[in-house]
């Protein structure tokens, strides 16, 4: 992002800019294609003290998530910070679920009978 490369040239030496581009290029962790899991939905439950999410597909659960606070809070931010640099970089919004769903299937302002 532009406003990260400004930070890192006001406080960091060009020496500290090269190595955090390096640690960049790191490959990213994956596992192997056949083990990935795709799914479509989501539902979650609050706990005292951590989180837990069920992954769908289809809406049949794949793969149950339990994080904690700290962990979910940090995965949303920059979960919702990738959306917002690809709507920037597409120049348009990506409709939620629940969006998409108020299109496809609009209220109906009608009297029962009518």
């Amino acid at each position: 992002m532009e406003t990260t490369d400004i930070c890192l040239d006001l406080y960091l030496t060009r020496e500290e800019i090269m190595e955090i581009k390096d640690i960049q290029r790191v490959p990213f962790p994956t596992t192997k294609p056949e083990d990935a899991i795709y799914f479509n939905g989501f539902a979650f439950g609050v706990g005292s003290g951590d989180i837990l999410i069920s992954l769908l597909r289809q809406g049949v659960p794949v793969v149950t998530l339990n994080a904690s606070f700290p962990t979910i809070k940090t995965l949303a931010m920059q979960l919702s910070n990738a959306v917002a640099d690809v709507e920037r970089k597409i120049g348009q919004g990506i409709q939620t679920i629940d969006e998409l769903n108020t299109c496809l299937n609009p209220p109906t302002n009608h009297a029962p009978g009518k």
